[in-house]
């Protein structure tokens, strides 16, 4: 039984939630996930088949579906959630925390987990809302990814203005989506609408840091099953 975040909770003294998936490092997929095969959008598929094109060990990734995942712990021991999952289950979480901070972007090439190296790729961070969370296996190696979709860079003269304090990034949905490794996850963020105008552009959000007990370990408990 899937069990919402809105609803009870049901506590472990010692293991990992029942449905999960360890992968190692510190990271783990949590409970709801799809229990049957998800057929993925015409624009998912084109990223998906983008990403994974010419990757060794990928040539049975099925590009049209797969089965997603809710929600992942990460080393922080922040639980970064998706927007498949918390927009339809409650949405007054749906700009909070399905937005995560990762750093590089490096493409996932030749079975190495490039982004664990511990640089910035060209000294950026980037934001980002997860769509939802996938494994795949290539060759005989299990990896985890997650679809989401990229905030703009930070405006540079709202940062510059604010002695950095302030940072606002434009959302642009599906016209932004990429497939990352989920251990280029940084930590959950928040990302609430910014409520003037920049650049005679809307679809504004400014970033906060997800310090809340909402985001961290002791509440997913609720999902082991």
């Amino acid at each position: 039984m899937l069990l919402s975040r809105c609803g009870q909770t049901s506590k472990k003294a010692k293991g990992n939630p029942r449905g999960s998936e360890d992968l190692g490092d510190g990271y783990l997929l949590l409970g709801l996930k799809d229990t049957t095969a998800y057929n993925t959008s015409p624009a998912e598929r084109v990223v998906f088949q983008d990403f994974f094109s010419g990757c060794p060990g990928a040539e049975d990734v099925n590009s049209q579906s797969l089965r997603r995942w809710g929600r992942l712990k990460i080393p922080t021991k922040q639980v970064a959630r998706s927007w498949w999952k918390e927009v339809e289950r409650c949405p007054d979480m749906a700009w909070t925390d399905h937005n995560v901070k990762v750093r590089e972007l490096i493409p996932f090439r030749h079975n190495i987990i490039l982004n664990m190296l511990q640089i910035l790729y060209q000294n950026a961070i980037h934001f980002a809302e997860v769509k939802f969370f996938f494994i795949e296996m290539l060759g005989d190696e299990l990896h985890a990814f997650a679809l989401v979709s990229l905030y703009a860079l930070p405006n540079e003269h709202v940062l510059q203005y604010t002695n950095n304090s302030l940072v606002v990034c434009r959302y642009h949905g599906e016209g932004a989506l990429v497939v990352i490794d989920v251990r280029s996850i940084l930590s959950v963020v928040a990302m609430i609408p910014f409520p003037f105008l920049l650049d005679g552009y809307n679809n504004q959000y400014f970033m906060v840091e997800k310090i809340g007990l909402d985001v961290i370990e002791a509440d997913i408990l609720e999902d082991d099953e």
